[in-house]
């Protein structure tokens, strides 16, 4: 099992307004009990309304302002 990802060397999820790149269990096996996503959104567009009942969830903005 690799204990190494190359993050920017996946190929991103690509949506309507941006794109993202996942590390979780399916891309990384050896992350068992967390995961990180790098999302890029596109000027004028908005992330997915979404929710995480079990977990918590960190924002860490490299450029750009959330609204």
């Amino acid at each position: 099992m690799s204990m190494k990802l190359r993050f920017m060397e996946q190929k991103p999820e690509v949506g309507r307004g941006g794109h993202v790149r996942i590390a979780d269990r399916r891309s990384f096996q050896i992350s068992t009990e967390i995961a990180a996503a790098l999302v890029e959104v596109e000027p004028g567009h908005i992330r997915e309304i979404h929710w995480h009942p079990n977990a918590d969830e960190w924002q860490y903005y490299i450029a750009g302002r959330a609204a």
